[in-house]
């Protein structure tokens, strides 16, 4: 982390830049106190187990940050806290995405996706995105 009026790299954990006295206030600190207390969502992707492109992984990325590699009929969990997400599932440059906004009376959001084949690539689709 950099201080936001004189530049100085800074440890991540920091309340006040040690070259200026400037106070460090981030969404991030604000952010991980409000998510101790908060609900979580458990967000289940499965691959649908389908012939052709069955080699072929997708990449699994929520919030910028991979979170698993997925091959015919693989699925992978992650807990996320309340409120929007961003997930992208990509494979070979072609990707799909969708935002995810998590609310408080959601308990589950299961997705399902599959690889689409055309001529000469294939593209990662999202089926269907179910929620309890």
């Amino acid at each position: 982390m950099f201080c936001p009026k004189c530049g100085k790299e800074l440890p991540d954990s920091s309340n006040f830049c040690t070259a200026c006295g400037y106070k460090i206030e981030t969404n991030n600190t604000q952010q991980n106190l409000e998510n101790k207390n908060s609900k979580t969502v458990k967000v289940v992707i499965i691959r649908t187990k389908k012939l052709i492109g069955c080699g072929i992984a997708m990449k699994v990325h929520i919030d910028g940050n991979k979170i698993g590699s997925l091959k015919n009929s693989e699925s992978v969990e992650i807990d996320l806290p309340i409120g929007e997400h961003k997930l992208l599932i990509e494979t070979f440059g072609e990707f799909t995405d969708r935002v995810l906004n998590l609310t408080p009376d959601i308990n589950k959001v299961t997705i399902t996706v599959v690889m689409k084949m055309g001529l000469v690539s294939g593209s990662p689709t999202i089926e269907s995105v179910k929620t309890e």
